[in-house]
């Protein structure tokens, strides 16, 4: 987790331990939402972001329909 370097606009710096971890998690072949997730339920969903996907799928689904 040392050793680490990233370039940005500036120059290159080193990473902290998050982005390493973080770009070890993107390099990952198996996407993050196909985890099955212990300990939670319904109740850890916010109401607000459900219900605007679902406007979206939604609305998706209609214009595939035209």
């Amino acid at each position: 987790m040392t050793g680490t370097y990233k370039r940005d606009y500036s120059g290159d710096y080193r990473c902290t331990e998050t982005e390493i971890k973080q770009m070890l998690r993107d390099a990952s072949s198996e996407p993050q939402d196909s985890q099955i997730l212990d300990n939670f339920d319904l109740n850890d969903l916010d109401p607000e972001t459900l219900k605007a996907f679902r406007q979206r799928f939604s609305n998706r689904h209609l214009q595939n329909r035209k």
